[in-house]
């Protein structure tokens, strides 16, 4: 019985790790991820501490947008307060992966990890990384091209 209750502790273990992100494949630019990781992440199916946040601008969004992941609007860092509002919005325990198929993901990223002295919110959570690449937005998912 103890052999069982240790073989299905190691299983469940196991399954809790299959389904969390380790270790982040770094991009070649500043902050950057590497489009196959976030591909590999997205065919697997739901990650536990990846979380993806659309960073186009508004109008684009509004035309076309997934439900599923969360949304930063890269002009909130223009407003006052913006990065008040932006990093409040960052999950500490998470992953971040801002995307968008413009610069606005890079922007962004720039936008909250810069220093305030250089026009940016400071942010040093070290969790957080863009990619700039083509999507498809379904309504419950998105595909990397």
């Amino acid at each position: 019985m103890k052999k069982l209750l240790i073989s299905l502790l190691f299983l469940l273990s196991f399954a809790v790790y299959a389904d969390t992100v380790q270790k982040v494949e770094k991009g070649e630019k500043e902050g950057s991820v590497s489009k196959n990781w976030v591909m590999d992440i997205l065919k697997n199916g739901h990650v536990d501490n990846v979380a993806f946040f659309d960073a186009r601008p508004m109008d684009f969004y509004n035309k076309q947008h997934t439900d599923t992941i969360g949304y930063l609007d890269p002009d909130m860092f223009y407003e006052d307060g913006g990065c008040e509002k932006a990093i409040s919005m960052i999950p500490k325990d998470k992953i971040v992966v801002l995307i968008c198929p413009g610069p606005r993901a890079q922007e962004s990223y720039q936008n909250l990890t810069d220093s305030a002295a250089n026009g940016g919110c400071g942010y040093s959570g070290g969790n957080v990384y863009w990619i700039r690449t083509n999507v498809v937005y379904h309504k419950d998912h998105i595909e990397v091209k």
